[in-house]
């Protein structure tokens, strides 16, 4: 089941929601508007120097539920008056309603 947020990033720290999110192990992330830094390691928070930097028209994956319970993200490029990103946000999970031939991913290929 794919499910879909969208996420406006201002001048505050903003994290995914997990209403939406749910029980989901995988986030495709794409940035539109302005640059943002985040981090998913549960304790660092991203400001203007701080986290991974993305921008404009990136896209990224977030793999874990994990991961995405500790996703927090901040617009990186602050301005007066703050322009803010936004985030598309699709979430998958592996209720595929098949086995994986390969014991790992849900792919169906082998790891190689």
């Amino acid at each position: 089941m794919v499910k879909y947020e969208e996420v406006i990033v201002g001048d505050e720290v903003k994290t995914l929601t997990e209403a939406t999110y749910g029980n989901s192990h995988r986030a495709v992330i794409a940035v539109e508007f302005n640059s943002i830094r985040f981090t998913y390691d549960g304790t660092t928070e991203p400001s203007e120097t701080v986290g991974v930097p993305m921008d404009d028209g990136d896209v990224f994956e977030l793999e874990t539920l994990e991961q995405i319970r500790q996703f927090k993200v901040y617009v990186g490029a602050v301005a007066s008056p703050v322009v803010p990103a936004k985030l598309y946000v699709h979430y998958e999970n592996n209720d595929r309603g098949f086995k994986s031939t390969d014991g790992g991913d849900g792919s169906g290929f082998p790891e190689l």
